[in-house]
């Protein structure tokens, strides 16, 4: 069983946002969570879900990255050819994330759901990640 509830912190890095930006949200109720006896904010797993993006924004995929070459492909993408989307990637934060660099979130602990499917001893060894990364560089 998965951890259920996060400090303010862990959501912020969990989200790549501002651990201020989380607290303004807790503050406004934009987000679930609750104070512990000591005053922090704790932030249940399920109303961090609510903030990721769904599947919709495949289909959006070139509205939200206009900047994207059409050559892009996601990990999860990459990584399933002809053979389609393994069914865990559904469950990655990675793609729940809509990451562009699957290997930025290599420190995403597995409890929030970065489940490295397709990940090597190191980055370094990854076809995709010498495919975006040198991309990236050019």
């Amino acid at each position: 069983m998965g951890k259920r509830h996060f400090t303010t912190s862990e959501v912020a890095r969990l989200l790549s946002v501002a651990p201020d930006t989380v607290l303004k949200w807790v503050k406004a109720g934009k987000i679930a969570s609750y104070r512990t006896p000591g005053g922090h904010s704790r932030i249940p797993a399920e109303a961090i879900e609510k903030m990721l993006p769904d599947d919709r924004l495949l289909k959006k995929s070139k509205e939200l990255h206009p900047d994207r070459n059409d050559s892009f492909q996601y990990c999860w993408e990459f990584f399933a050819k002809s053979s389609g989307l393994n069914e865990n990637c559904q469950h990655c934060i990675a793609y729940r994330s809509r990451s562009q660099r699957c290997y930025e979130m290599k420190h995403i602990p597995k409890e929030f759901g970065h489940l490295k499917l397709y990940c090597k001893d190191s980055c370094e060894e990854c076809e995709y990640y010498l495919l975006t990364h040198f991309e990236n560089k050019l």
